[in-house]
């Protein structure tokens, strides 16, 4: 079950700049950590800068226990955003790859190829 949203596509397409500004992130997910599978549940902050750079401050709760606070960055033109609005990061583990559906709102798909991949919702 979920919603649909019309994507807004900018004028020439989007861009890094689409993307910037301080947005919040949220997902649940099933982990996989070699003993057995367990929810986690997770909230973020996230900024992103016009130049495709990111600070993310996140908190994770779950079976195996929690995790606050836990902040990581990455560099200008770690975000590469196409203009139809799908974008990546270059720097994580694997590759995040999602859908810019406004300047407001994007999905994320946490880790394509991972045996439990995530959808995170990001809004402003």
């Amino acid at each position: 079950m979920g919603q649909f949203d019309v994507e807004a596509v900018p004028s020439g397409g989007f861009t890094t700049a689409s993307f910037a500004g301080t947005f919040y992130m949220g997902d649940l997910e099933v982990v996989s950590f070699g003993v057995a599978s367990a929810e986690q549940v997770g909230v973020a902050v996230t900024t992103a800068t016009a130049g495709g750079g990111y600070t993310i401050t996140s908190d994770y709760t779950a079976t195996y226990g929690q995790d606050a606070d836990k902040t990581e960055t990455g560099a200008t033109g770690t975000i590469t955003v196409n203009s139809n609005g799908t974008f990546s990061i270059s720097d994580h583990p694997g590759v995040i790859t999602g859908i810019i559906i406004s300047s407001t709102k994007a999905v994320g798909i946490n880790i394509p190829g991972y045996t439990y991949t995530t959808i995170q919702v990001i809004k402003q």
